[in-house]
């Protein structure tokens, strides 16, 4: 079945495709979080009102919850309020004060809620490659634990020094009074733990090369129960990014509670294809609290990790992506043992019509996340992911999407899959979408959503069901609105979502 799987794809990618290569969202999730993030920043931003209104609301069956964005803002100051709700939990809120200038001696400034990045994601998230190394980030979703404090970046466009003091309370499990659980959720059922850090550094801007360096330190109330966690952390980190046109690449040198972690890329690009090279080791098992990813495959110490992508165009309309990534576990038993992720994606976009297909299979990786499929012990796993479109004429489009998940198990195959048609109709400001999504599996299949998704950026489709719905979105200059009405044919269920803005 597998086999004849994997022709039946190869032999549809030849012929057409369309899309960008997509991860498995369990690896991705701070950045699904930030894009989630970010489109509401974004239509809080569209416009020149100086006060200006968002919120995401979802009405389940089970549940109802919402998320309020009020933000005010006056020249360089910005000032943003964020509320979170959902029954039966109290009501979450934070809020950012953030002044900017590129004129004067103070470049950013932010107190409240901040969500600081810093180069490739040792110490904490990961920045934006063609960005500073640091910045201090919006105000992170109530639902989750943030830093409060203050941060401020001084200097001018080629040298800046920046600092950053915040605390927060943590939801932590105690036994005997030490933290076995650490959550990143707030959680009123919990003890507290006091969380306070510090940062500070310098970068440097000189030409198509930009250098930096920050020291970092970490401490809470209660010792930790693992004996190689450290109850006050410290940690210095280097960073260093190159741009010379044809090539690219970046390295975080970190020195982790006396312990090496390393990250660094490099990427070659010319007319023909594109290529990046990827190295990430560490040696200890914690990491600073806001840290990204250690890697793409897992995110526990002591491992390295080598990634090869490339993008070679195969004509102008078709282009071809290879995604390799291996783990390797210092501390194994086994002598070594690899993990491996490979995807092949194919992308063509003829006129009037878009197309692209993914073939991806992994081994068992360490997530903990949103699919249970990957928490067992399972060999294999393959998934492909098809994606058609075509416009039919200037007002009417239809898409379609398929993906099927197949798990190879000792004695057992399990397979899953999600199937969504529509129609999406335009006209100037207003765009309207019908359809019909159906799926079924053993497990939830997790979808990126940075529209419709939760506070993760996805949405989930657990066990089977089928559904039919329609997305109306309209927008007049700062006005805008979205709305979808989701019914399903099994149990009758309803669920509603709405986001209006200003």
């Amino acid at each position: 079945m597998v086999r004849l799987l994997l022709a039946l794809c190869l032999l549809l990618s030849a012929t057409l495709a369309w899309g960008q290569v997509e991860e498995l969202p369990e690896l991705q999730t701070e950045e699904l979080q930030d894009n989630w993030l970010q489109r509401m920043y974004d239509e809080l931003n569209t416009g020149n009102a100086r006060l200006s209104i968002n919120n995401r609301i979802r009405i389940n069956p089970d549940y109802n919850s919402a998320l309020f964005s009020l933000q005010g803002r006056d020249k360089e100051l910005k000032l943003n309020l964020n509320l979170s709700t959902m029954e039966e939990r109290p009501l979450y809120a934070n809020f950012q004060l953030h002044k900017s200038s590129t004129k004067s001696l103070i470049r950013e400034f932010s107190l409240g809620s901040i969500t600081p990045a810093w180069g490739m994601g040792t110490v904490f998230k990961k920045s934006s490659p063609k960005g500073n190394l640091f910045r201090l980030g919006n105000a992170g979703s109530p639902e989750r634990v943030n830093p409060m404090g203050a941060g401020m970046v001084l200097g001018n466009a080629k040298l800046s020094a920046f600092a950053v003091a915040a605390q927060e309370q943590r939801s932590v499990v105690l036994k005997e009074g030490e933290i076995s659980t650490l959550y990143v959720s707030k959680r009123e059922d919990l003890s507290k733990t006091r969380e306070r850090l510090a940062c500070a550094g310098m970068e440097a801007k000189l030409s198509g090369l930009r250098l930096g360096v920050l020291g970092y330190v970490q401490s809470y109330d209660y010792p930790f129960s693992n004996p190689d966690y450290a109850r006050h952390m410290e940690a210095v980190s280097f960073d260093i990014r190159v741009d010379a046109k044809a090539m690219q690449g970046a390295c975080e040198a970190t020195i982790i509670e006396g312990k090496p972690a390393l990250k660094a890329v490099l990427g070659i690009t010319d007319a023909s294809f594109k290529q990046e090279l990827g190295y990430t080791t560490y040696q200890n098992v914690q990491f600073p609290a806001y840290a990204a990813r250690s890697g793409i495959l897992s995110n526990q110490g002591k491992r390295c990790e080598l990634s090869w992508d490339m993008d070679i165009p195969l004509s102008k309309t078709i282009k071809l992506s290879l995604r390799n990534a291996l783990s390797r576990n210092h501390d194994s038993l086994k002598s070594p043992v690899w993990l491996a992720r490979n995807i092949l994606f194919i992308s063509c976009a003829p006129k009037d019509t878009k197309l692209s297909i993914q073939i991806s299979r992994y081994d068992r990786e360490l997530i903990a996340y949103a699919d249970s499929s990957y928490q067992s012990s399972l060999p294999v796993h393959y998934r492909s992911n098809i994606k058609i479109s075509h416009q039919l004429n200037k007002l009417i489009g239809v898409c379609f999407s398929y993906r099927y998940h197949y798990e190879d198990q000792l004695k057992k195959k399990r397979n899953s899959f999600y199937w969504e048609n529509k129609l999406v109709g335009t006209h100037k400001k207003t765009t309207l979408q019908a359809g019909l999504r159906c799926w079924q599996s053993l497990h939830s299949i997790a979808i990126p959503d940075a529209d419709l998704g939760d506070a993760n950026g996805i949405n989930l489709a657990t066990s089977e069901d089928n559904r039919v719905f329609a997305k109306l979105s309209y927008r007049f200059r700062s006005f805008h609105l979205s709305t979808e009405l989701q019914q399903s044919w099994l149990d009758g269920c309803r669920s509603i979502y709405i986001n209006v803005g200003t």
